[in-house]
């Protein structure tokens, strides 16, 4: 009889699910502390909301997008991103290679971990998800979902932030408002997709039963400690680096700037999710998490 695979040498696939700007970047960089974990190419491959999700069709074209760079390059001249490019693209038109691609990140000995950490996956509908589960069975890989919950205003303002800096837009409350109020809304598919806490935990649940780990970000945070990671994946515990941000807004660091309470008005479009999330984690852990801006 086949000896059984202690927990950490299971081959496990972390889809870190999301929240966008929850704490998913710092999340990838734990992962790959991890002595079992093999790190891929990238840290979001956005392969099945780029195919699945209509809200996410900027994700696609910038995949194509690279890809028809790359194919146009020299074989000689082509650089490592380029090669990654059109190796995302394969993954769209032959979702099949992704797995493929997954599994053989965990071949051979050492290795039991890999991830990925698209934070719009959150997102997916239930057989999308069910779908990864049943592929990664199909190659003796279980998936270990994490899903990271912010304040809801919170992360909106820092999703907002972000996006500021991308577009190189001079930080100013003014301007930042002006992107707040623009950014709101029920027309905007984005925003309903990375804030709807209660679909994710819903599907999430709904293919994965038991095995999602829903974490508080605020509270993951205070306590310091990595040891429901750990234990989620069946791993001695690592210490993780608390005290370094990751991809934070370099605006996040501005004096004087407004905080989640100067848009208190944007609750209400997230009053669902605020019921959600005290019916799901308790009211004491989530008011003494996400504090007045709790309904």
């Amino acid at each position: 009889m086949p000896k059984k695979a202690k927990p950490s040498e299971k081959k496990q696939l972390v889809l870190v699910l999301g929240a966008q700007k929850a704490g998913t970047s710092w999340m990838w960089e734990f992962l790959r502390s991890l002595p079992q974990y093999r790190s891929g190419f990238m840290k979001e491959y956005h392969v099945f909301d780029s195919i699945h999700m209509k809200a996410f069709e900027n994700y696609r074209r910038g995949i194509v997008s690279a890809a028809n760079k790359g194919v146009r390059a020299d074989l000689g001249s082509m650089t490592v991103a380029q090669r990654h490019a059109i190796l995302r693209y394969n993954f769209l038109a032959n979702p099949s290679s992704y797995f493929d691609y997954i599994a053989g990140l965990l071949r051979g000995p050492g290795h039991s971990l890999t991830s990925d950490a698209s934070p719009t996956y959150m997102a997916l509908p239930a057989p999308v998800l069910n779908h990864i589960r049943s592929e990664c069975e199909s190659r003796e890989i279980e998936v270990k979902p994490i899903l990271l919950l912010r304040e809801p205003v919170a992360r909106w303002l820092s999703d907002v932030r972000f996006s500021l800096q991308r577009r190189k837009v001079k930080y100013s409350p003014e301007a930042e408002r002006v992107w707040m109020a623009r950014a709101g809304g029920q027309k905007n598919r984005y925003l309903r997709a990375v804030s709807d806490y209660e679909g994710a935990v819903s599907r999430a649940t709904s293919v994965f039963g038991d095995n999602l780990l829903c974490l508080i970000y605020e509270e993951f945070y205070s306590t310091k400690s990595t040891k429901s990671v750990c234990d989620f994946l069946g791993v001695d515990e690592v210490p993780g680096e608390f005290e370094q941000a990751r991809n934070e807004s370099k605006y996040a660091s501005i004096e004087n700037k407004t905080t989640p309470k100067d848009y208190i008005a944007f609750r209400e479009m997230f009053l669902p999710q605020y019921q959600f999330c005290l019916n799901f984690f308790g009211e004491e852990r989530i008011r003494s998490a996400w504090g007045d801006m709790v309904p």
